[in-house]
């Protein structure tokens, strides 16, 4: 019984490892996704973000927000993907990313069952 437990174990573990090996070799896709923004980080440059959705932006607009207590942040908000779920970033005055937004829309598809999976497992 004992050898059928490592052998169950060792199976397991190769399986595990066959998923990690292949999430690592597709790695990171570009677009704008909900996954995507959470990449952004404070600071990054718009070159940096571009790179991660995979284009320029689809509108630019000046900006001018009260933040509570924060001076008024002041820059430009960009936005990826209009006419779908979308992205909103706030670059400040000097170029660097403030804050990143996630802005699901109505035509946000059924996650595949891949993705439910991963997100069940806290991948």
């Amino acid at each position: 019984m004992s050898r059928q437990v490592y052998l169950l174990g060792a199976g397991l573990a190769l399986v595990a490892l066959a998923f990690a090996a292949t999430e690592a070799a597709l790695g990171p896709r570009s677009g704008v996704t909900e996954a995507n923004v959470k990449r952004i980080r404070p600071g990054m440059t718009l070159a940096e973000v571009e790179a991660i959705f995979g284009g320029p932006a689809d509108a630019v607009f000046e900006a001018i927000l009260p933040d509570a207590g924060e001076p008024q942040l002041e820059g430009d908000l960009r936005l990826w993907g209009l006419d779908r779920p979308n992205a909103a970033v706030l670059f400040g005055v000097d170029g660097g990313v403030i804050r990143a937004e996630w802005v699901p829309g109505s035509a946000e598809a059924e996650p595949s069952p891949l993705a439910r999976l991963r997100a069940w497992l806290g991948w």
